[in-house]
């Protein structure tokens, strides 16, 4: 779902009609009211404050257009994502990077980076900062990962900001994706 198809709007809808349309949509979907919602107006507002921002816009309709040009292995929702600390080591020679997972799934050690991952059935794995994929939940409904070791693209659905449905930080847990290291 795009922000337009959240407020009800054509990719060319003028900022009047952007206004019109949040003011509908966030009078009905208000938590306060009986009727609201709390995700359905964090998702109206999230929309609204992309689409009414020039520059957010741009950035935005630029990311839509880049994703409709791409074929997507698969889509999932954020929570299926693990969050792991990919470490550095250097063997003298050359670094190699590598992640080590507590009992629980979560990466663990000194230094690192957080990122949020999952495995490809390549083997290697799609993978994102932590903050990068924060900052992008701000005005994006979906992203997109590229695979590190081959040509494979995954679409993530994002959850709003404050909505609650996020990632837990405990990882995915079973299957081939619950095992996830990077060599």
């Amino acid at each position: 779902m795009t922000h337009y198809t959240t407020l009800g709007l054509a990719p060319d809808a003028s900022n009047d009609a952007i206004k019109a349309a949040y003011k509908q949509f966030a009078l009905h979907s208000h938590p306060d009211r009986a009727s609201g919602s709390t995700d359905t107006f964090l998702r109206v507002k999230r929309a609204f404050d992309c689409l009414s921002d020039a520059g957010a816009r741009r950035a935005y309709d630029a990311s839509l257009a880049s994703a409709r040009a791409v074929t997507l292995a698969e889509t999932i929702d954020e929570h299926e994502l693990e969050i792991i600390t990919v470490m550095s080591l250097f063997d003298g020679g050359g670094g190699r990077s590598i992640m080590e997972l507590d009992a629980h799934g979560r990466g663990h050690g000194s230094g690192g980076l957080d990122v949020y991952a999952r495995r490809c059935r390549c083997g290697d794995a799609y993978e994102i900062p932590r903050g990068e994929l924060a900052a992008l939940k701000a005005t994006h409904d979906e992203c997109v990962l590229e695979c590190g070791g081959c040509s494979l693209k995954i679409g993530v659905r994002l959850a709003p900001p404050g909505s609650g449905s996020g990632s837990s930080g405990r990882g995915g847990g079973g299957g081939p994706e619950g095992d996830l290291r990077v060599a």
